[in-house]
């Protein structure tokens, strides 16, 4: 079993990860855009410094329209094509959903497997997440695994 490295307080986090570590990092986040907007500077940053960048999207993004012509199944297929772009501009590995849909994500054990299984595919050293319990359900949920 490996241990974790003795990180320095006093220093700079990603100097000391990456003098001690592989450089891998994961984001999980609940919908497509989250990522961007809380924390793109950062995974282009990671990338910029040749760090090995995963994103994981537990929704797909299929609700936010007041559109009626826009159905879930489509509106998802913008939102993940969105997000593949995105990931692609930043610099990071293509995303990957996990294909709930918004408002259905549960603290429970089929997303703590699913993202037990992605900490052990990818086995980064970083793990990038939105702390949140008040803007919907989605988020607070996600936030807690």
């Amino acid at each position: 079993m490996t241990t974790a490295p003795q990180i320095d307080p006093a220093a700079d986090l990603l100097d000391e990860l990456e003098a001690k570590a592989p450089k891998r990092a994961l984001a999980v986040f609940a919908h497509p855009d989250d990522a961007e907007f809380t924390s793109g500077g950062t995974l282009a940053l990671l990338c910029a410094r040749g760090w090995d960048v995963n994103v994981v999207v537990t929704t797909s993004g299929n609700k936010g329209t007041k559109d009626p012509e826009v159905t879930p199944q489509y509106l998802a297929g913008i939102r993940e094509e969105e997000q593949r772009r995105a990931s692609a501009i930043l610099g990071t590995h293509e995303p990957i959903f996990l294909g709930f849909p918004d408002g259905y994500v549960h603290d429970d054990d089929e997303l703590r497997g699913l993202l037990v299984r992605q900490l052990r595919i990818h086995r980064p050293e970083l793990v990038i997440d939105r702390k949140s319990t008040r803007l919907n359900s989605s988020h607070s949920q996600q936030s807690r695994m």
